[in-house]
């Protein structure tokens, strides 16, 4: 089976990992998917991100979105990235813009799209 080119992993997680926040109805939801998401990864491939991209406990929504600032900055620093960071990236951004639109929704303002921490 061929790898993604952002996970490194088989394109059939890739699909469950977004059917998984594409699902979630609320951001509780994605905050446990993301935390199952993290929990698949080996020692090996945590710690071939960057020092500053550790992935961290993650108690709320806050702390996804402040991850998914983090792994965004560093992957911007430098296009010569691992699979791990590019991964890494790729869900939490995609985790991230779930949980503004779930919000967004909530409040009935589609327009709002960042959380105010």
């Amino acid at each position: 089976m061929s790898s993604s080119p952002l996970l490194g992993r088989p394109y059939a997680k890739d699909t469950i990992w977004a059917r998984r926040l594409e699902d979630a109805r609320d951001t509780d939801a994605v905050v446990q998917a993301a935390r199952d998401f993290l929990s698949e990864w080996t020692p090996d491939e945590l710690s071939a991100l960057p020092a500053s991209c550790r992935a961290p406990a993650l108690r709320d929504v806050d702390d996804l979105a402040i991850y998914a600032l983090t792994v965004t900055r560093e992957h911007c620093r430098d296009d010569q990235q691992g699979p791990e960071l590019n991964g890494m990236t790729a869900f939490f951004s995609a985790a991230s813009t779930r949980v503004s639109l779930i919000l967004a929704r909530a409040k009935g303002d589609p327009s709002r799209l960042f959380l105010t921490r």
